[in-house]
């Protein structure tokens, strides 16, 4: 056998040995004794048992009963199992909540003296993320070893804030037609269940509003159908989302009304205002503005779309040379008048259309008269006499 200590025996022959050689499990002992008189040896006929432990005591926690929860769910139970050489005494002040946000839950324990007590936790509050861990000493044995900690066990989600905001596309705008298929998402999963046509209202100025149709459902999107509208220049629709009518999937109901607006613009450019304006000039102007009655596409406009008359001898040449939201600027070189003879720029809208895609309809024009000759007196009175 293994030697794990020596010592000296008193006179009536008790002795006492110190040894850190034995390691955890079941050991037997057996003494050999030498005599001081003769020398010799004897080893002991009995042994004693002898039981190491150093070991605490083992569990483990199983997971959560749910991953998502809000004050008013079930409570939520999480299951521990001890080894059976364990005495048990789990307490709700071993429960650490770890939280990440504004979360907390009331602690419970059942069973709590068993090998396999149960916690509880209800009435969770506020919203986030939640990791169970245990404290020490929720269990000892015989030998006085003391559980350890158990850490990051059983992640959970405390969801108590339903919805509190959509967004939509197409955005509020303008549009030469009320659109069809709109898109609404929300800042997070929703119970596609819950949503219906009634969670959507439609207001406005259009003479007829559209119908709303729920094409589908599914995460944190719900994709709509308008039809039926007829609208005229400058009206509109408001299309507003109820939140309280649609829920998350814990069941919080939302909170608030966000709407979008379409305006409609189905007509394009009509008219133009030019500057210089119509005049008298002792040079014809060389750059030109046309500021539109809205908005145009700039790719839209294009040398083609103005026409140049008049009676100058020789008529200039015309280049867009920049368009900008409302405005064109164009040039003329190249022009040869006399006295009174006349350049004339017509803007024809046909081609030209604004952002939303609607052609113009009509033209616009502005004239512009030679005059490099000053005051002539052709008359004065009285008469000479």
């Amino acid at each position: 056998g293994l030697l794990v200590g020596t010592g000296n025996s008193t006179s009536s022959g008790s002795f006492s040995i110190t040894s850190a050689d034995l390691i955890d499990g079941y050991h037997s002992l057996s003494v050999l004794t030498t005599s001081h008189s003769t020398g010799q040896s004897i080893c002991s006929t009995s042994s004693l048992d002898y039981v190491v432990d150093t070991i605490a005591p083992i569990y483990s926690v199983g997971a959560p009963s749910a991953n998502l929860v809000n004050l008013n769910s079930t409570a939520l139970t999480f299951e521990t199992d001890y080894i059976t050489s364990a005495t048990v005494n789990l307490l709700p002040t071993h429960i650490l909540l770890n939280t990440i946000g504004t979360a907390n839950c009331q602690i419970s324990i059942t069973n709590a003296t068993t090998h396999t007590p149960t916690v509880s936790l209800s009435s969770c509050t506020g919203d986030g993320l939640v990791q169970l861990s245990f404290d020490t000493g929720t269990a000892s044995d015989s030998a006085g070893n003391i559980a350890g900690t158990a850490n990051a066990r059983g992640t959970f989600v405390v969801d108590n804030t339903g919805l509190t905001s959509a967004t939509y596309n197409p955005n509020t705008g303008i549009y030469s037609t009320v659109p069809t298929n709109i898109t609404v998402t929300f800042a997070e999963t929703i119970d596609g269940t819950t949503v219906t046509a009634a969670d959507f209202s439609v207001t406005g100025t259009c003479s007829t509003l559209p119908n709303v149709a729920v094409q589908s459902a599914i995460g944190s999107t719900v994709t709509l159908n308008l039809t039926g509208a007829i609208c005229a220049l400058g009206e509109n629709i408001t299309l507003t989302t109820n939140l309280s009518g649609i829920s998350d999937p814990i069941g919080n109901p939302g909170t608030g009304s966000p709407s979008v607006t379409y305006t409609i613009d189905n007509i394009g450019p009509i008219s133009a205002v030019f500057n210089p304006v119509a005049a008298r000039f002792s040079t014809i102007p060389t750059t030109i503005t046309a500021t539109f009655n809205e908005a145009v596409t700039p790719t839209s406009v294009t040398d083609a779309d103005f026409i140049v008359s008049g009676t100058c001898s020789t008529l200039p040449t015309l280049s867009v040379t920049q368009v900008i939201g409302t405005t064109a600027t164009f040039s003329l070189t190249g022009a040869n008048c006399i006295l009174d003879e006349t350049v004339v720029i017509t803007l024809d809208f046909t081609n030209t259309t604004d952002v939303t895609g609607n052609a113009g309809v009509g033209s616009s024009n502005v004239t512009y008269t030679y005059d490099d000759v000053g005051p002539i007196a052709t008359a004065i009175n009285p008469v000479t006499a």
